[in-house]
């Protein structure tokens, strides 16, 4: 489900064009037709890209069910009968000390269920040490574009698992994202704890964030990340039955506990380097502007200390990073949205529009100094004293 062409135009296009156009009826007829062939150079150079998600059910709530998504998926498959589990505690906080696991023996790539479905944590043990699974959690949002001029300054490509309600807020900083090389990654429809949910529910979550990525950019993302890294058998074998392979972490920057900031973050960060961690995957955030700071901290602390950041698909060498799945098999079928338990008309947003505003203006690239040395966003978290000195930030 590609962009398509905006037939409307928005309340504040109409009334910018309604003074040139009373002008037109009170000046020369040679004139009126130099001054329409304008405007309409204008209307065609500045057409607004809209995306059709009328098909959105409510933003933030758990997805409607359909039944017959999951019996799309799940028929004739082994999946295991857990119960639903409540939420822990405090989920999302949770910081693994990686080199503990190694020094222990334990392979966190090997976790398992009978079908051999697996959890990636680390990157690929063919590559050299430097490796670093480099993956954003919570976006897009109007946060993500100081992290992408970072990047881009530096030729990094990173993953980006995306929200499907926030994907609708900011279309074009996805659009942006994807364009720049970056891999785009599921983060489900309304970011649940999955172990809470049935097995409908889990299906309509993926189907939902997976359509809203699709509607955007046309593809259909292969990797998902579970919200708050939360799965078990359960949820392993329904995202297994979709063609999905699952991303957790080795190591959390801790940016989304509560009461954190980014001098704390970056000091998490900074002791990764300290202890050696080496070829994991990591979490990190680019929902909030705090947790965009402490990211792009984090990238400098990273490249200072010899690291080498990779997206998802590079560290685990496996480069297949959308399509070819039956997820994106069911996307590619125009009965699959039709007439979906319970879902409600959305609105099409696109360029220009209120709630993507921001992601317009960055959707051009990268602000950077004139010198090239450092991005606008760096120069600003080092002005307003967000940390007074962290390894490798000088180097920029």
């Amino acid at each position: 489900m590609p962009p398509r062409r905006s037939t409307t135009t928005n309340t504040t296009t109409t009334s910018r064009r309604a003074a040139p156009l009373a002008a037109v009826s009170t000046t020369t007829p040679a004139a009126a037709a130099a001054l329409l062939l304008l405007l309409e150079l204008a209307v065609i150079v500045g057409s607004v890209v809209a995306y059709d998600f009328s098909w959105a059910p409510p933003l933030d709530k758990i997805a409607p069910t359909h039944p017959g998504w999951t019996q799309a998926f799940l028929d004739g498959k082994n999946i295991p009968d857990l119960p639903q589990t409540a939420a822990a505690a405090g989920a999302g906080g949770r910081l693994v000390e990686a080199e503990q696991l190694r020094r222990d023996g334990y392979k966190p790539n090997d976790v398992s269920i009978a079908n051999g479905f697996m959890d990636w944590k680390f990157c690929d043990d063919s590559l050299p040490d430097s490796a670093w699974g480099l993956g954003y959690d919570d976006g897009p949002s109007v946060n993500t574009p100081g992290l992408l001029d970072s990047l881009k300054l530096r030729k990094i490509n990173a993953t980006f698992f995306a929200i499907g309600s926030r994907v609708l807020g900011q279309p074009d900083v996805l659009r942006r994202a994807y364009s720049e090389g970056h891999q785009i990654g599921l983060h489900t429809w309304s970011h649940p704890h999955l172990k809470t949910l049935t097995n409908d529910q889990i299906v309509s979550e993926v189907v939902y964030g997976a359509l809203a990525i699709k509607s955007v950019l046309g593809i259909v993302p292969k990797y998902i990340r579970p919200p708050y890294g939360e799965v078990d058998d359960r949820v392993r074998a329904v995202l297994k039955a979709m063609g999905l392979r699952v991303v957790i972490w080795a190591v959390d920057s801790t940016d989304s506990n509560v009461n954190v900031t980014v001098s704390s973050i970056s000091a998490v960060v900074q002791s990764w380097m300290t202890q050696n961690v080496r070829k994991v995957i990591s979490v990190e955030h680019d929902l909030k502007d705090f947790q965009a700071s402490s990211s792009v901290i984090a990238l400098f602390t990273l490249l200072a200390n010899g690291r080498t950041p990779l997206p998802i698909d590079q560290c685990i060498s496996k480069g297949d990073r959308y399509d070819d799945t039956p997820l994106a098999q069911l996307l590619s079928d125009p009965a699959t949205l039709s007439s979906p338990v319970g879902t409600t008309k959305g609105g099409v947003v696109g360029e220009g529009s209120p709630s993507s505003a921001s992601a317009t203006a960055s959707a051009t690239g990268p602000s950077k100094s004139s010198a090239g040395a450092a991005t606008l966003f760096e120069r600003s978290i080092l002005a307003a004293g967000l940390v007074a000195a962290v390894a490798g930030v000088a180097a920029f």
